[in-house]
């Protein structure tokens, strides 16, 4: 029995080293895999995160330009001024804002088509002072219209805060 152990003994240090290796071995595989799970999950909420950042920076543009508008609206209804429409190199912020909302930041959808809505009322007014003509009206008229179409604007405007609310909430989370 005793020859048995003493046989065991020499070979234990070649076991030792093959049991701690594959200790070793398996301790580097699995925190491999949970860096590997970590990163993923950082580089998606990093990806997140730019992207809501991108929808807040768009919505300030989105006001420059409907406050933009605007301006040029009352001129034109007080002054007779000229309006051309925006330009805009690229994609526009409001189609780009939508492409956001509808492909990557779902959870603002709802506050989207408020703010849509909002937009669709205000472009109805819009449309209409860039293809009128205003020079005929009383003052009291042309006050009364740019009064809905500010009345218009200050919905956009709230709408916009919405939005800008619960991007804040939402990168908070």
């Amino acid at each position: 029995m005793t020859a048995g152990i003493d046989y065991l003994k020499d070979f234990l240090p070649i076991i030792s080293v093959i049991v701690g290796g594959l200790i070793g071995i398996g301790s580097s595989f699995a925190t491999i895999i949970i860096t590997r799970r970590y990163s993923k999950r950082e580089e998606k909420e990093s990806r997140e995160r730019q992207r809501l950042e991108e929808a807040y920076e768009l919505l300030l543009d989105i006001k420059k330009d409907y406050q933009g508008i605007l301006g040029r609206c009352i001129s034109k209804v007080h002054f007779s001024t000229p309006m051309e429409p925006e330009h805009h190199e690229g994609c526009p912020p409001i189609i780009r804002l939508e492409m956001l909302t509808n492909l990557y930041l779902k959870e603002l959808k709802r506050e989207f088509t408020s703010f849509s809505k909002a937009i669709d009322a205000f472009g109805k007014d819009y449309a209409e002072i860039i293809t009128g003509n205003f020079s005929g009206l009383d003052l009291k008229e042309k006050q009364r219209k740019c009064g809905q179409l500010v009345s218009k604007y200050e919905a956009v405007e709230g709408e916009i805060s919405i939005l800008q609310s619960k991007i804040a909430e939402t990168v908070k989370a």
